[in-house]
């Protein structure tokens, strides 16, 4: 994690210096997610406006992030901030998964059902467009809404294509999602541990 960290700031320094400004929203948005996973939720919070930031000023629209407010969205549901989520989601064009957002503020709100119907609508879309890179972040999500509302049928579909882009992407955070869903199904605390 310390090496992806020097070589994203080290990425950063070049873009600004060498006038990449299109890559510079891409670096902060990955030290977002070192910050966010790493607990520094602050960091991780002013690193995604700094992506934001970025973003805007490259070009209006098209280079917006593919995942919108995900971390910020999901550093404030984790405070139980829900106004400040909503608020963060409806000025935010959302992204390519806005309806993972938007269902886990759904959920949050106590509204498990229509959280299961916008989450696994999106899911099946995806699926069905072979754009599994946008799933591997929802899918743990959408197995535990799915459990929670009483269909382990929506669950247990999740599983195989979770494994997919484990054996595809052979990367931890791949492994991880492909974890975290058996350990839900399993009701294994090993398997979400691992």
């Amino acid at each position: 994690a310390e090496g992806a960290e020097t070589q994203r700031q080290g990425g950063l320094r070049e873009a600004e210096l060498e006038g990449g400004r299109w890559q510079e929203p891409v670096h902060h948005q990955f030290l977002a997610r070192n910050r966010w996973l790493t607990g520094e939720w602050d960091d991780a919070l002013t690193e995604e406006e700094a992506a934001v930031g970025a973003a805007e000023e490259v070009v209006r629209g098209s280079a917006r992030l593919m995942a919108g407010p995900a971390h910020g969205l999901s550093i404030r549901l984790h405070r139980g901030r829900l106004s400040e989520a909503r608020k963060l989601l409806a000025e935010s064009e959302g992204g390519s998964l806005g309806e993972w957002q938007t269902a886990l503020l759904l959920e949050a709100e106590g509204q498990t059902g229509k959280a299961l119907q916008v989450l696994s609508a999106f899911w099946e879309r995806t699926v069905a467009a072979g754009v599994l890179v946008e799933l591997r972040q929802s899918g743990p999500d959408l197995v535990r809404i799915a459990l929670g509302a009483g269909h382990p049928e929506v669950a247990e579909r999740v599983v195989p294509v979770l494994e997919t882009i484990r054996q595809r992407a052979r990367h931890p955070l791949a492994e991880s999602a492909w974890l975290h869903a058996r350990g839900l199904i399993e009701q294994s605390v090993e398997l979400c541990s691992e």
